[in-house]
């Protein structure tokens, strides 16, 4: 098989990986919160919980995927977390009550761990050198978020929450034995990346010994926190709005759908700019956009909206990755990607059920919604001072490797 035909082969099952995990499980949960909060007679901030548990097993899973995909092989972690993964929503089908769905999507967060995360991230940066960026906006492109939405909206009125978790189970069983295909890095093309003078290869304990790892991670917490929030809670709050569920759910394809776009831009714009430059943009523009969604009403407002927000936000994973291959350098990317998963925890774990319980409490999300405009304001803040670092001169923040591969 040609280079070419294997470089293609390890971006499709990329893509697989992080879109069946993290792209179908913000895309289905939205859309699956009224639904599990009125089976199992809860209120929103503990069904939100939920995804917060499922974060949490995602980060603590992260540090150790990042050790097992350098000592083990990317297959059999893959193939790991899909297996999990379908475990998990399957159990959920026979679920009785919000405890077992609790735990069991701390399962699923082992399972997105191991497949979704730091696999697929790696992935890309083994085989694409020049073309990184655009690669991993591929990868991220919230194919299964776009669609997730339709179908379980589609699913729950006709055949019952029971039957979208079986769905979604059956999904993880067809990706176990596809994951056995992939290949962990090619030699010569990996020497060539590890060996760029621009792709900056630094240490481990270097790079968590200065400021820019630490800034650089608390600018994706706070915006991937904010993302969890709205992720969680956007079709309760067009519901919010007056829209039905099956027209919130729409929007709320829109945004994903904006998303296909968006990481692909963003992605073209990062092997151009730099990742961190990048972010910084994107995240400020987001901030913007945000402090409007409370006070529109009209349904083609939202629309319009939402697209752009999903233009963005959705691309934030890719430019995460990208981040960290471009200052740290390729073989770094495992486990410091790991790293930065388990700290993102915080802000993951907490946001979206204290979003919930602000709407509980207060009636309506426009204060929820102001407090996610101020974490996207703070993380453009670090993003900025990441920035700053390197025109200092402190080590690079946005080494954009020479286009040698991919």
């Amino acid at each position: 098989m040609s280079s070419t035909a294997l470089r293609a082969r390890a971006a499709i099952l990329a893509f697989l990986g992080h879109n069946a995990t993290l792209g179908m499980i913000f895309g289905a949960f939205g859309t699956l919160l009224p639904a599990i909060t009125a089976t199992f007679h809860v209120s929103r901030g503990t069904t939100a919980l939920a995804l917060s548990i499922y974060m949490l097993a995602l980060g603590l899973t992260a540090p150790v995927a990042g050790l097992l995909v350098q000592r083990v092989s990317l297959r059999a972690v893959m193939m790991l977390g899909a297996a999990a993964s379908s475990v998990a929503f399957g159990l959920m089908v026979w679920a009785r009550d919000i405890q077992q769905i609790l735990v069991l999507f701390g399962l699923a967060g082992i399972g997105t761990g191991l497949l979704g995360i730091v696999a697929p991230t790696t992935l890309v940066s083994r085989w694409f050198v020049a073309s990184r960026g655009r690669i991993l906006g591929f990868v991220t492109a919230p194919v299964f978020m776009l669609a997730a939405p339709l179908v379980v909206a589609y699913l729950l009125p006709a055949y019952g929450l029971r039957s979208a978790f079986l769905t979604i189970a059956i999904v993880y069983l067809i990706l176990t034995p596809l994951m056995f295909f992939v290949i962990d890095k090619p030699a010569e093309a990996f020497a060539t990346a590890a060996s760029d003078p621009r792709a900056l290869p630094k240490a481990r304990t270097s790079a968590l010994g200065g400021m820019q790892f630490w800034l650089f991670t608390l600018g994706i917490m706070l915006v991937g926190g904010a993302g969890t929030g709205f992720l969680v809670h956007a079709v309760s709050f067009f519901v919010d709005k007056g829209l039905s569920l099956t027209l919130a759910a729409s929007v709320y394809s829109v945004y994903a759908l904006a998303g296909l776009a968006g990481t692909i831009m963003f992605g073209w714009i990062a092997d151009r700019i730099g990742p961190v430059t990048t972010l910084l943009f994107n995240v400020a523009f987001q901030a913007a956009v945000w402090s409007l969604l409370a006070w529109v009403m009209s349904v083609n407002g939202l629309v319009v909206l939402a697209a752009l927000i999903g233009a963005c936000l959705a691309a934030t994973n890719a430019l995460h990755g990208a981040g960290l291959a471009a200052q740290f350098g390729v073989e770094n990317v495992a486990r410091l990607m790991g790293i930065s998963s388990l700290l993102k925890i915080p802000t993951f774990f907490l946001t979206a059920p204290l979003v919930g319980y602000i709407r509980d409490v207060s009636g309506s999300y426009q204060m929820a919604y102001a407090l996610l405009v101020a974490m996207l304001l703070m993380s453009a803040l670090c993003f900025f001072a990441v920035t700053r670092i390197a025109k200092a001169g402190l080590p690079h923040a946005d080494a954009t490797p020479v286009p040698t591969v991919g």
